[in-house]
């Protein structure tokens, strides 16, 4: 089932990103489901700031109120992302769950 893996996104909460990733992969988990939910990112940028106190450097999120998920699109993937705290969806097109292109 690997090679139907797709990325798609997951729309969040703001500032809920860490917590619906971390518990997407426990739901999965816990309910088995590592073979259909392979991977979770936040796409995370590092930038400088200039203060006062000379330069700072942190991460920063590309994409805020997103999460990028690597799952074979089921019922139960489905279900289970959108029983997630802090997750209000997939994206979607007229209520199909769109992937990301290669491209993407």
């Amino acid at each position: 089932m690997a090679e139907e893996a797709k990325w798609y996104v997951i729309h969040t909460y703001s500032s809920y990103e860490n917590a619906v990733s971390t518990a997407i992969m426990k739901a999965a988990e816990n309910r088995r489901m590592l073979d259909l939910i392979h991977e979770v990112r936040i796409p995370m940028e590092t930038v400088t700031d200039l203060t006062d106190g000379g330069e700072q450097t942190k991460e920063r999120k590309l994409f805020p109120g997103y999460v990028f998920c690597k799952m074979v699109m089921t019922d139960e993937t489905w279900h289970l992302i959108h029983n997630i705290r802090g997750a209000t969806g997939v994206v979607s097109s007229d209520g199909e769950p769109i992937p990301l292109t290669e491209q993407e």
